[in-house]
C-alpha cells in the first residue's frame, strides 16, 4: 500500500484549507499511517474473504498467489465528514502491473473533527475499500 508522503507519518494530519495541512503535535497513530492502514485493510480482507485466502503483506507468497497493489491518493477530513481517494489493481505474484486501477472516492458523512473522529472514519473507509476489492476478486 502506498500513502502520500505528506500523510504517511506517525502524526495525525488534518486538512485545514485547500493545500494547507496541520500536523498534530499531540495526536499520533500507533505507527506511520501507511503501516496502520495496510494492517487495517489486511484485517478487513480477512473478514471478507474465505479462510486462508489472505496472505499478509510481510509474508512470502506462494507461486500463483494474487497480489493487490493499493494506492491511497488522498484522505481529507472536515466538519462534514471524511473522504478517501484510492486505486487498486490485482496482479499475479511477481508479475508487472500492466494496467492502472480505477480511482475510487469513498466518503463517510460523519461530523466531527480531531484524531478520534478521523481514526473512526478512516476505519470505516478502509472497510468500504475492502468491500470493493473483495467484490473484484
Amino acid at each position: 500500500m502506498h500513502v502520500p508522503p505528506a500523510l504517511d507519518r506517525i502524526e495525525v494530519v488534518d486538512n485545514v484549507a485547500p493545500g494547507e495541512l496541520k500536523i498534530s503535535n499531540l495526536d499520533h497513530w500507533s505507527a506511520p499511517l501507511g503501516q496502520v492502514a495496510r494492517q487495517a485493510l489486511s484485517a478487513d480482507m480477512v473478514a471478507r474473504l474465505p479462510e486462508g485466502r489472505v496472505i499478509f503483506p510481510h509474508l512470502g507468497k506462494p507461486e500463483g498467489a494474487l497480489g493487490i497493489n493499493v494506492d491511497v491518493l488522498d484522505v481529507k477530513s472536515d466538519s462534514r465528514g471524511t473522504s478517501m481517494q484510492a486505486s487498486w489493481v490485482v496482479t499475479p505474484a511477481g508479475a508487472p502491473v500492466h494496467s492502472a486501477g480505477s480511482i475510487l472516492t469513498l466518503r463517510i458523512d460523519q461530523p466531527g473533527t480531531g484524531a478520534a473522529a478521523t481514526a473512526q472514519a478512516l476505519s470505516v473507509l478502509l472497510g468500504q475499500l475492502a468491500d470493493r476489492i473483495a467484490a473484484d476478486l
